[in-house]
């Protein structure tokens, strides 16, 4: 019995040319991207210590991308990381780019200014990039939609607590309950699987020693595989070198084959099936 399997192979994402698609064949065969002539075919790597990450991706928005014509920096820029704690992970990069982009974000009343589980997650504030949690069919919007918090007002139902606005990427406006703050987050910088579905123009990648524990190569390919036109690594080669090569994640333990075989055996067995 045959069953079909189909494979994408057409590439729209990235320019035919770009070293962006030759690097991700390079990723998917466990091969090591080559940077050795700089910044070329938008690819590149700024060599660096992991506690020096953060600080090289604000001198990239800063020196760079701030000042590239045509580019919006909160919806073509993303910074891609293996997970949330530690140096180059979400929670410090998200906090220094909204300091860094948004000085004098406001406050959301109802909001709690530190996060009651954890105080190193920043929590958003008037004008931050953010990201969509959870599925709402009421709002018509899904985990991992993007906006950016533009204003809150009242509740008309309950004046003393207030109703966040925010702007999704799509133009439209939405309003949540201040009481619902933990359905958003601050999205400046996510994480590898919350990417997944989405494009970028710039995607920045930091590689930090405090993440070799997730450093791996589905994840790497993945977060590579989100930019259009610019993916800049940052950080320890030695980390990308080990996520590339690491590739334990892709192997499936699962018990489907031998269902299939013993369905399959039954079946012809039973004469519901005949094999040719």
């Amino acid at each position: 019995m045959a069953i079909p399997v189909g494979r994408l192979i057409n590439i729209y994402r990235q320019d035919k040319e770009s070293k962006i698609i030759t690097d991700s064949h390079a990723i998917d065969n466990n091969v090591c991207p080559d940077f050795s002539e700089g910044i070329k075919g938008g690819v590149g790597f700024v060599d660096c210590e992991s506690r020096e990450i953060t600080e090289n991706v604000l001198q990239i928005y800063g020196s760079q991308l701030k000042h590239i014509p045509g580019v919006d920096i909160l919806k073509d820029v993303a910074v891609i990381c293996p997970q949330g704690p530690g140096h180059g992970g979400t929670y410090e990069i998200n906090k220094a780019i909204s300091k860094f982009l948004n000085p004098e974000g406001e406050e959301i009343p109802g909001v709690p200014k530190t996060h009651p589980d954890n105080s190193k997650i920043p929590m958003p504030r008037i004008g931050d990039r953010v990201m969509i949690l959870d599925n709402n069919e009421t709002l018509d919007v899904v985990n991992g939609d993007n906006g950016v918090l533009v204003g809150y007002r009242p509740d008309p139902d309950e004046p003393s607590k207030a109703l966040i606005e925010l702007e999704l990427d799509n133009g439209r406006r939405i309003e949540i309950p201040a009481s619902q703050w933990r359905t958003i987050t601050m999205s400046y910088a996510i994480t590898s699987h919350k990417s997944q579905g989405s494009q970028y123009k710039f995607v920045l990648l930091p590689f930090s020693d405090m993440h070799m524990g997730m450093a791996k190569k589905s994840l790497v390919y993945t977060a590579w595989t989100r930019a259009k036109d610019f993916v800049i690594g940052i950080g320890e080669k030695k980390v990308l070198e080990h996520a590339v090569k690491n590739d334990e994640d892709q192997q499936r333990y699962t018990i489907l084959r031998s269902l299939v075989e013993a369905w399959l055996v039954n079946d012809v067995r039973s004469g519901k099936v005949a094999l040719l």
